[in-house]
């Protein structure tokens, strides 16, 4: 979900869209609340029809926890101006 790839009004390259109500009524990213983060859950789930990425393999467990770290400690995006 990126520039040239948002699905469903959803990019994770822009906070603002990340942070807000996506179109399945769920937030993907709620800086510092793992457990109401939408993005854990879709990444985690065992059902391969719910499970994000769709269409390829799953995140692996260490992936996984590093997206739970980094929602936790804010999900801070990296600043536009800086970043590339």
């Amino acid at each position: 979900h990126g520039p040239d790839r948002a699905e469903a009004g959803l990019r994770f390259d822009q906070r603002e869209t990340a942070c807000r109500v996506a179109e399945s009524g769920a937030i993907p990213v709620i800086p510092g609340d793992v457990d109401r983060s939408s993005l854990l859950a879709r990444v985690s789930s065992a059902d391969p029809g719910a499970r994000m990425p769709l269409g390829a393999p799953a995140l692996s467990p260490a992936e996984i926890q590093r997206l739970r770290r980094w929602i936790a400690d804010g999900a801070v995006w990296p600043d536009r101006e800086t970043h590339w």
